[in-house]
């Protein structure tokens, strides 16, 4: 697989073309230096790797360390690392580097989190000298994102309408944006609504779905939520949920905890019956008497 990561920075000086001579830094805890090859005492795992005699050519390396060290970075030997500099991550068909000291340079590079930043994202020009820019890995991710979309996007429009109601219900709850009553829309604008949403905002249906697209559990327990939301029994303001003057929280896991709480039980049985009569396609009435929210000394209605 071709892989080839730049090194760039917003520096002045090394975008002028000076280069920045690097050496890797010492670590103040075991003492070691950072090069990612070096045995740390204090870590068992690092038990096969290079004494820092081996790692400076004072001392012969054997075969076996040879073979997991191909390229044996020395840790006094300044390495330039200049702007738009290119690392050559490809691998062949079985899986091994094509360029083993771009690969040792890039996993020691990445040691250093005060000089080299992982991304342009998280490039701060304060503590980091360079970032990375990936193209090969922004891909895999954008795809893997378009893939998963795709997928939830294919699941949705081939559902029936109840189905397509309840996530209407779900995303009414999940998306303080989104306002629909699926009771009061044709199918088509309902599809239309519901698709438009989870393709601008993919992560809100995330983890509802099981692989036969049925409903997790979280998602049943949620559309329970929002059920009665949708009955009036428990408002929405802003990104709280109340029922009547009572305060649930600010998430759906905390309606549950509330729900599940001593001294609830009367409130759950009513809920309970009130959801089972709209599963089961009865009119439930609903109560518009205001509700009070505790907001401190003074209270409101909404």
């Amino acid at each position: 697989m071709d892989r080839k990561v730049k090194i760039r920075t917003r520096d002045k000086r090394y975008i002028k073309g000076t280069q920045y001579p690097f050496t890797p830094a010492q670590c103040r805890d075991s003492g070691i230096y950072l090069t990612g090859q070096i045995i740390n005492p204090k870590d068992s795992k690092t038990s096969k790797f290079l004494s820092l005699d081996e790692a400076t050519g004072k001392k012969m390396i054997s075969e076996e360390k040879a073979l997991l060290f191909p390229f044996v970075i020395d840790p006094f030997i300044p390495i330039p690392v200049k702007n738009n500099m290119i690392l050559d991550l490809s691998i062949d068909d079985e899986g091994v580097p094509v360029n083993v000291r771009d690969q040792a340079y890039y996993k020691m590079f990445l040691l250093h989190t005060d000089t080299f930043a992982k991304s342009e994202v998280s490039y701060d020009q304060v503590n980091h000298k360079f970032y990375f820019v990936d193209e090969q890995a922004v891909a895999e991710e954008s795809v893997s994102r378009k893939r998963e979309l795709r997928a939830v996007l294919n699941a949705i429009l081939d559902l029936p309408v109840a189905r397509l109601k309840d996530i209407a219900l779900l995303l009414n709850v999940y998306d303080s944006d989104f306002k629909v009553n699926p009771e009061h829309v044709s199918s088509l604008i309902l599809e239309d609504k519901v698709s438009s949403c989870v393709e601008k905002k993919p992560l809100l249906l995330k983890g509802i779905f099981n692989k036969d697209n049925s409903f997790t559990d979280k998602a049943k327990d949620d559309l329970f939520i929002a059920k009665l939301v949708q009955l009036g029994e428990i408002r929405i303001n802003v990104r709280d949920f109340y029922y009547q003057n009572t305060y649930l929280g600010s998430s759906t896991e905390d309606v549950k905890k509330w729900m599940k709480s001593k001294g609830n039980s009367a409130v759950i049985a009513k809920w309970n019956a009130m959801v089972s009569k709209v599963s089961a396609g009865e009119v439930v009435e609903v109560a518009n008497e205001p509700i009070v929210i505790e907001t401190g000394k003074k209270s409101k209605s909404i």
